[in-house]
């Protein structure tokens, strides 16, 4: 992609983990609940 030529070694990693997750949903977790999201990323 041309678009990544400007972009950090780090944000390139994060668009291609991001990829991968779509890819495959069962990699990482996802939420129906913004409730739930906040309380998990509060502890």
């Amino acid at each position: 992609m041309d678009e990544k030529r400007n972009l950090s070694p780090e944000t390139i990693a994060a668009i291609e983990e991001v990829q991968k997750m779509k890819e495959d949903p069962s990699i990482g977790k996802s939420y129906t609940d913004v409730s739930q999201l906040i309380r998990d990323l509060s502890e």
